[in-house]
C-alpha cells in the first residue's frame, strides 16, 4: 500500500488531530518505515507455529546500549503501534481486511503522537515557568527579610542615640 503526504493529512483530519503541514513528509516516512516493516513481519512463514505456544527463552541477553539503539523510540512510533494494532483489530472485524486496518491505525497513531508529543513539550514549559516563577517569588521573600532585618538593626542602632528611624 502506497502512502501519499495527502493520505497523511487526510487520515490526521478525519481523526481530528492537528498536523503541521511541515510535519507531514516526516511522519509519511516514518509510516513507510512501519509499513516495510509490516511487510517483513508477513513474509515470515508461520505456517504450523501454534499461536498460543510459549516462546523459546533467548540465548543471550543483548547489552543496554544495544537494546536501546534497536528499540523505536519517541511518541510518534508508540502511537503508530498503538494505532495499528487497534486498526488491525478495527479492519479485520469490519471489513475482513487487518492490512488496510493496521495502516490506517498506523497513520492515525503517528499523528496523534506527534500532537502528544507537542502536548508534553508544552507543559514542560509550563512546568519550568512555574518552578522559575516561584524561584523569583522565594527570592523576593528572602531579598525583603533581609531587608527589614538591616532596617530593625539600624533602628536598634540609631534609636537609643536619640534618632527615629521611619
Amino acid at each position: 500500500m502506497a502512502l501519499t503526504r495527502e493520505d497523511v493529512l487526510r487520515a490526521a483530519r478525519l481523526a481530528r488531530i492537528a498536523i503541521e503541514d511541515s510535519e507531514a513528509d516526516a511522519v509519511l516516512e516514518q509510516l513507510r518505515r512501519i509499513f516495510e516493516m509490516i511487510e517483513e513481519m508477513r513474509a515470515v512463514d508461520v505456517t504450523g507455529v501454534d499461536p498460543m505456544a510459549p516462546a523459546p527463552a533467548p540465548a543471550a541477553t543483548p547489552a543496554p546500549a544495544q537494546e536501546a539503539a534497536a528499540a523505536p523510540s519517541g511518541q510518534r512510533a508508540r502511537g503508530a503501534v498503538r494505532g495499528a494494532a487497534a486498526g488491525a483489530v478495527i479492519g479485520e472485524v469490519a471489513d475482513n481486511d487487518a492490512g488496510k486496518g493496521a495502516a490506517i491505525g498506523a497513520t492515525v497513531g503517528v499523528v496523534k503522537g506527534g500532537s502528544e508529543k507537542r502536548r508534553a513539550q508544552e507543559q514542560a514549559q509550563q512546568d519550568a515557568a512555574k518552578k522559575q516563577e516561584a524561584t523569583v517569588q522565594q527570592q523576593t521573600a528572602a531579598t525583603q527579610e533581609q531587608l527589614n532585618l538591616f532596617k530593625k538593626g539600624f533602628a536598634a542602632c540609631l534609636e537609643p542615640k536619640g534618632y527615629t528611624v521611619k
